[in-house]
């Protein structure tokens, strides 16, 4: 058996390990109007399924690991892709990334948990080595932690998001 590539697409979201400005037990409270968040809500999916269809982004019945941080901007992404996924045969699962860098970090993953409903959620937690720059020893053991997830999952991309703001 040939093992296949795992490969990282960006997909409009955000970036996974992003921390939250909440307490998972806590719920989100959104600072637009009804009206006004139903519209984000509907921009972003329109988003996700146009990199999807019409970019390419993702295939039909492809198999996607959903990196998500809990945070509002992946939370959306991993909505949209569940959305989309029955009409386009992606098998999906989620996964959140603890690198234990502050206390309660780990309670994050209830967010995800939460937003994933019937599809499997993946906690991983990581080791930061120590090195010049924090954010980059930080992201570079998160990527190395969800390709293993990938591979174990057998999905053949990592979904992640990000945004500019």
């Amino acid at each position: 058996m040939v093992e296949q590539p795992v490969h990282t697409r960006y997909v409009p979201g955000s970036s996974p390990g992003t921390a939250t400005n909440h307490r998972p037990d806590e719920p989100q409270r959104s600072p637009l109007p009804e009206a006004a968040r139903v519209a984000a809500v509907a921009r972003v999916r329109r988003a996700v399924a146009t990199a999807a269809d019409r970019r390419g982004v993702l295939s039909p019945g492809e198999p996607v690991l959903v990196a998500c941080s809990g945070g509002p901007d992946s939370i959306a992404l991993l909505d949209a892709l569940i959305r989309l996924a029955p009409s386009r045969g992606w098998t999906l699962a989620a996964a959140h990334v603890d690198h234990a860098l502050r206390p309660g970090s780990g309670d994050e993953a209830q967010v995800v948990d939460a937003a994933a409903g019937a599809i499997p959620v993946h906690r991983l937690r990581v080791h930061v080595a120590a090195g010049s720059s924090l954010q980059d020893q930080a992201r570079r053991a998160r990527i190395a932690a969800l390709r293993r997830c990938a591979t174990a999952f057998g999905a053949s991309v990592i979904a992640f998001g990000h945004t500019a703001d």
